[in-house]
């Protein structure tokens, strides 16, 4: 008789506190409803107005700018934009392996990005591979960069 005691005084307890959880999460819920009808009459219309003045002046000043193709950044005056080349290089040559099992047989193998391609051909990229792994040199007016396969690291040094 104990058990069924303890049972149902178990059962009260859950009970209320399922109700009390139930009535403080409806309270909640209200108390949000009413901040944000609260914050949508005091919203100003002058706010969206600006926001759309704000983005008609970066298009106009923008425009003309992207109205142009895209030009690919100029690899030799900056060593961040020489190592995100080679650095996409490598990885088009790492999908290359990954789809045919093994690394191509020269530069021309692989497919770079347009632009970028272009680039290469105006400058000199050696590619050189192995069973394991390969090795790009590239040799820029300003830079040389190598680059080690195994390793994953590019090594960028301004010529003199």
């Amino acid at each position: 008789m104990s058990t069924n005691k303890t049972d149902s005084d178990l059962n009260k307890l859950v009970n209320e506190a399922s109700t009390l959880v139930g009535e403080q999460q409806r309270q909640a819920e209200e108390k949000a409803a009413a901040q944000i009808k609260k914050a949508q009459k005091s919203r100003s219309p002058v706010m969206p107005l600006l926001v759309m003045v704000v983005f008609i002046g970066i298009g106009i000043v923008q425009f003309p700018r992207f109205s142009q193709p895209y030009a690919w950044p100029d690899a030799d005056k900056d060593p961040a934009v020489v190592e995100a080349d080679i650095e996409t290089i490598a990885a088009v040559i790492e999908v290359y392996r990954a789809a045919t099992g093994k690394y191509p047989a020269s530069i021309e193998d692989i497919k770079l990005p347009g632009a970028l391609a272009e680039v290469i051909k105006q400058t000199q990229l050696k590619y050189a591979v192995s069973s394991e792994s390969y090795a790009l040199d590239w040799a820029l007016p300003h830079w040389t960069v190598a680059f080690d396969g195994q390793v994953r690291k590019a090594k960028i040094e301004k010529r003199l």
